[in-house]
């Protein structure tokens, strides 16, 4: 790779940001690490977002879609546009300090690891987290660590379960080798399948503590709209069904049913039971082709179970307080 050549390729999948599309990009324009080409993902033609960008330098390119094609198809076609041998993810309503890219790339190449994610910092108060590296339990619930705690809770960097797409990066080879996020799911948990999938190959991901951005969250969706809730309890269903292995999904399948009729009850409570139950219908009618996949990731697998189960988080307590679960380097979480 000669001197000049990207460092990385920053995807961005816009659809209706506004004035967060805007501060998104002039902050990637100051970044310290200039070397990186930045693909904005435009799904939502015609509405002026990327108009109003106005001019842009020669390192950011602009690619229509004909519509909504959802934040996981987006990430793809911004991916596939690039030849860096490291994809970030950036969120359009998420913008980096300086050098968010400097730190998130010394981090990974540092530790060596297939993926990682940053600091992400609430837009709105910046005292708190927005989360800290995404924790996926082995009965299948998932949530960004530390999502609304001070920001003194912001772990050392270290190991977590999945970095959180709003602000992460995936080492090119890796991202491909998988297929990238999977388009089924449209948008939300997409980040969590990947890395799942990632792991049963023995990858690891890292929190990095440094590398910051503040973030909105559910500034086009809402975030506990209906579009939010049916694929978020679809999505969840559909990472653990798919990607689970035997002797985990035997022993935590009925669990996991369990934790779902436990969504389920509380969405009545809160007016959200209908997009909840079709939700979860369609996260098990999944099922059909999910089996498939099952097979075709068995046949790749080179994780035990075991070790899987290690990098999960265990703790009913942690759950309850969305608390960060972030390992120190240097522990056995090293898969492979």
């Amino acid at each position: 790779m000669s001197e000049d050549a990207p460092r990385a390729d920053i995807v961005i999948v816009n659809y209706n940001a506004g004035e967060y599309l805007i501060e998104c990009v002039r902050s990637l324009e100051t970044q310290t690490e200039s070397r990186f080409r930045c693909f904005i993902v435009d799904n939502s033609p015609g509405n002026g977002d990327v108009e109003a960008l106005g001019a842009l330098d020669d390192r950011f390119v602009i690619e229509s879609q004909p519509g909504n094609t959802g934040f996981a198809a987006g990430c793809n076609r911004g991916a596939a546009l690039g030849s860096a041998p490291w994809i970030a993810m950036l969120n359009p309503d998420a913008c980096a300090e300086p050098d968010w890219l400097e730190k998130l790339l010394a981090c990974v190449e540092t530790h060596n690891v297939a993926m990682a994610g940053s600091t992400q910092i609430m837009a709105q108060n910046q005292d708190r987290l927005d989360g800290a590296g995404d924790v996926y339990t082995a009965y299948g619930v998932a949530w960004r660590g530390g999502f609304e705690q001070s920001i003194d809770r912001n772990p050392p960097t270290g190991y977590c379960f999945s970095p959180c797409a709003a602000a992460s990066i995936y080492r090119r080879t890796d991202f491909n080798r998988v297929g990238g996020f999977d388009e089924r799911f449209f948008c939300y948990m997409e980040d969590v399948d990947i890395a799942y999938r990632l792991r049963l190959l023995g990858e690891r991901a890292i929190h990095c503590h440094e590398a910051r951005v503040t973030h909105v969250g559910s500034a086009t969706s809402g975030r506990a709209s209906p579009f939010v809730i049916y694929h978020g309890t679809r999505n969840r269903i559909w990472t653990f069904l798919k990607n689970t292995p035997p002797v985990l999904l035997v022993l935590m399948l009925p669990l996991h049913v369990l934790v779902n009729l436990a969504f389920l009850v509380r969405s009545g409570f809160h007016d959200r039971f209908g997009q909840t139950w079709k939700g979860t219908r369609d996260g098990i009618a999944g099922w059909s082709w999910i089996r498939t996949e099952r097979k075709r990731l068995a046949a790749t697998r080179n994780t035990g179970s075991w070790k899987l189960a290690g990098a999960m988080c265990w703790s009913p307590v942690k759950l309850l307080q969305r608390a960060p679960d972030v390992r120190p380097l240097g522990r056995s979480q090293a898969l492979k």
